[in-house]
């Protein structure tokens, strides 16, 4: 396991530094060999079982090992 990085900088770039973007993808290749990409969107002010359904479908797919998922609001 690799030794965890302390953020002291501004920005996230400082964190994850970036190597390249494929902008046809729209991924990131990152210093550490890893794969990111991000994305916007808006949030939900409510949500029925549906919206939850799908939450849940997402969150366990079988996602390959060390996999990391980030949301922020």
């Amino acid at each position: 396991m690799s030794a965890l990085r302390q953020f002291r900088g501004p920005r996230a770039s400082d964190l994850f530094p970036g190597l390249a973007y494929a902008a046809a993808e729209g991924l990131f290749l990152l210093d550490d060999s890893s794969l990111a990409f991000g994305f916007l969107c808006e949030p939900l002010l409510a949500g029925d079982q549906g919206e939850a359904d799908r939450l849940s479908v997402l969150l366990n797919q079988d996602w390959p090992k060390d996999t990391l998922l980030q949301v922020m609001l």
